[in-house]
């Protein structure tokens, strides 16, 4: 088996193939996963040379768009570990804080943090293993600056994906363990529709998981709310009630209006108007096939 051998270049020409096959219908991931080699791409990962490490990453990218089962493999195939160390540094800062980010290329750290976008696009088993991996300190870490544009979009999508569709506790975990709420604060900031609308889904997640939390302690007060004033999302929020988009719009409202019982200022006392985007707030995960 070619996967078997030490040679670089026959490594690298035979993982690329193996991307491009798992770049399409489930049933070529299928016949990757019968064939017993996602272990063993995992496990490249960590390969010194990125002509096999990068080649290694995009197939299991690639596996990971795929179906729960498929996406299972990589999980069970032990690749998180080795990811979190293609992103992570033990090295510290002036202050003595451990600084999580290394100097990885943009698209190595890219590709690594949508595979875990997908992961966390699936179910709450598979979000389990990526918080017992350790690799959500970096990703938020990532979101809240430290990195390329478009490795922090990949780092607001993971969030979304695990605000969306993880359970409450794990929702909770993501919250009060790392500074997730300031981090999506920062990218409302951003002149990019389509990722405030997913900051902005991953706060519905999170502020649904706050009236989970208030409900279960009998409490007056969700304490989501709270935090989403102190990290200054609040009147971000509010601003975008005047967002060119409809979607943003319908979304800052829906927050407003579910959970801060704050009106709509443009249609104060009207309920009629954008009935349909201001019901009950879905919590669908995206996965995301192609990257690009």
């Amino acid at each position: 088996m070619v996967l078997g051998l030490d040679d670089v270049e026959a490594l690298a020409d035979a993982l690329w193939a193996v991307s491009y096959i798992c770049d399409g219908p489930t049933e070529r991931i299928d016949a990757i996963l019968q064939s017993g080699m996602v272990p063993r791409m995992a496990h490249l990962l960590g390969h010194d040379s990125t002509q096999v490490h990068t080649p290694a990453l995009r197939a299991i990218g690639n596996i990971a768009t795929g179906s729960p089962h498929q996406t299972g493999a990589v999980v069970d195939s032990g690749a998180l570990p080795t990811l979190l160390k293609l992103i992570t540094s033990p090295r510290k800062t002036v202050s003595g804080a451990v600084s999580c980010l290394l100097d990885h290329h943009p698209q190595i750290r890219k590709e690594v943090v949508w595979t875990v976008s997908n992961i966390c696009a699936d179910q709450q088993t598979q979000i389990q293993k990526v918080i017992e991996s350790g690799i959500l300190g970096p990703i938020v870490e990532i979101l809240s600056g430290g990195a390329d544009y478009d490795v922090r979009k990949e780092a607001a999508w993971t969030v979304c994906n695990l605000c969306s569709g993880g359970s409450p506790e794990q929702v909770k975990y993501l919250v009060d363990k790392y500074p997730t709420m300031a981090a999506l604060s920062s990218i409302l900031d951003i002149k990019d529709t389509k990722m405030v609308q997913v900051a902005l889904e991953a706060f519905e997640g999170i502020l649904r998981t706050g009236a989970y939390e208030q409900d279960k302690r009998d409490s007056s007060t969700n304490h989501y709310v709270e935090a989403l004033e102190e990290c200054g999302a609040l009147t971000k929020i509010e601003e975008l009630q005047q967002d060119e988009s409809e979607d943003v719009y319908i979304r800052a409202v829906r927050i407003l209006e579910n959970y801060c019982d704050v009106e709509d200022e443009n249609q104060a006392g009207d309920g009629n108007v954008h009935a349909d985007g201001l019901g009950a707030a879905t919590t669908t995960s995206h996965a995301r096939f192609a990257f690009a």
